[in-house]
C-alpha cells in the first residue's frame, strides 16, 4: 500500500513547474518511507528537493538551462519553507539563491544589460524604488530580497520585487554582446561529422577572441564548475560531494 501524500499548493506548483507526474513523487515517497520509517513527509520532501537540485547540474545543457532550473526551484523551496514550515527566515536564504540564479541566468546570454528592481506596488517603502545598475555590478551586490522591506518581515512580500532587465544598444539600436561570433552553419550533433564540425567551430571562435576574452571564458567555466559543486556541498554535506565527486 502506497504512502499517503499531504499535498499542498506549494508541492503541487513545484511538480507542475518540473512536469513531475504525482505519480512519480508517490512511488518516490513509498520507497524512501519503508527505508526511512522515523523519518517525517517534510524530510522526504527535502531530500526530494536537494535530488532534483543535483540531477539539473548533470543534465543542464547549456549554462542558461542550469541557472533557469535552479532558480525556479529555489523559488519553490522558498514558498515551501516560508507557507509550509512556516519558517520565514530560512524561506528568505532560499529566496536570495532564486534572485542569484535569476541574475546568473541573464548574465550567461551574454548581452549587455541593464538591472532594475521593481519594488512591491503594496510598499510604502519599496513600491517607488528607482534603483538600477548593470548587470555585472548587480551579481557582485545583490540587493534583492531587501531586507529592511517591511512586508517582507511576515512573508506578505515573498518574490514581489523582482529584478528587471533591460538590454544595452549600440547607437544603431542593436543590442550590445559580450562575445564575438563567427558564422556558424547548422551541423547536425547527431552524427561524427556533425560533432566534428561543432568542435572545429569552436575552436576557430575561441581563437579568435582576444586575450582579455579568452580569460574571460575561462574564469566563466571555472565559476560555473565552482558553483555546481558548491551546490553538491551545500545540499549533500562533506560526505556526499566526496561521492558525488568520484562518480
Amino acid at each position: 500500500m502506497s504512502a499517503k501524500i499531504p499535498y499542498s499548493k506549494e508541492l503541487s506548483d513545484f511538480l507542475y513547474s518540473f512536469k513531475i507526474p504525482e505519480e512519480e513523487l508517490s512511488a518516490e515517497f513509498s520507497g524512501w518511507a519503508n527505508t526511512n520509517p522515523e523519518k517525517s513527509f517534510d524530510d522526504f520532501v527535502w531530500n526530494y528537493f536537494k535530488e532534483k537540485a543535483i540531477s539539473f547540474t548533470k543534465s543542464a545543457n547549456s549554462e542558461s538551462e542550469l541557472y533557469a532550473n535552479m532558480r525556479t526551484i529555489y523559488l519553490h523551496m522558498a514558498c515551501y519553507k516560508t507557507y509550509v514550515n512556516d519558517n520565514l527566515k530560512e524561506g528568505i536564504e532560499f529566496l536570495k539563491g532564486h534572485y542569484k540564479y535569476d541574475l546568473l541566468q541573464n548574465q550567461a546570454s551574454s548581452l549587455k544589460m541593464k538591472v532594475s528592481v521593481i519594488g512591491d506596488k503594496d510598499c510604502l517603502k519599496c513600491a517607488n524604488s528607482k534603483l538600477q545598475r548593470t548587470l555585472e555590478y548587480e551579481v557582485n551586490n545583490q540587493r534583492l530580497p531587501f531586507a529592511d522591506c517591511p512586508l517582507s518581515k511576515d512573508g506578505h512580500s515573498l518574490y514581489k520585487a523582482p529584478y528587471g532587465y533591460s538590454v544595452k544598444r549600440d547607437e544603431n539600436g542593436l543590442p550590445v554582446n559580450t562575445i564575438k561570433k563567427i558564422p556558424e552553419r547548422n551541423y547536425n550533433p547527431n552524427t561524427k561529422y556533425g560533432r566534428r564540425k561543432l568542435r572545429e567551430h569552436a575552436r576557430q571562435e575561441y581563437a579568435g577572441l582576444s586575450s582579455k576574452e579568452k580569460l574571460e571564458r575561462n574564469v566563466i567555466a571555472f565559476i560555473i564548475m565552482a558553483i555546481i559543486c558548491l551546490i553538491v556541498w551545500f545540499l549533500l554535506g562533506t560526505e556526499g560531494f566526496l561521492k558525488w565527486s568520484q562518480h
